[in-house]
């Protein structure tokens, strides 16, 4: 079920390279990826102490939950949306692709994957 949830969003978003559901802790759980040359789970480790790190700020200055976070680079943009505090959706676009598109997808899709998980 969750690799098809992840399906549901690579398969919606033109210039999608990859997409994952990992936890806070950089683990993948589930990922998928259109170029095999893409170490999704490198960049997933990576970004992991990012999005932590924004977790953290938020709470501490009583923001509320953290929900989303991106990163533009100039070959990639990566979205991290917030399942549950535990876990995460990364979506890694290429810069041309519809940003909007892939925030809105994964948006979307955080109730059928917080029902899976919890």
């Amino acid at each position: 079920m969750l690799k098809e949830g992840l399906k549901k969003i690579i398969e919606n978003v033109d210039g999608a390279l990859g997409v994952l559901l990992l936890g806070v802790d950089g683990l993948p759980i589930v990922e998928i990826k259109k170029k095999q040359e893409l170490d999704i789970g490198v960049l997933a480790a990576e970004l992991t102490m990012l999005y932590k790190n924004a977790q953290r700020t938020i709470q501490n200055i009583e923001f509320g939950a953290l929900q989303e976070v991106s990163v533009v680079a100039e070959k990639t943009v990566v979205i991290c949306r917030a399942v549950t505090e535990e876990y995460y959706l990364m979506l890694a676009i290429t810069p041309d692709a519809l940003a909007g598109k892939g925030r809105y997808l994964l948006r979307k899709s955080v109730e059928d994957f917080k029902e899976l998980l919890l």
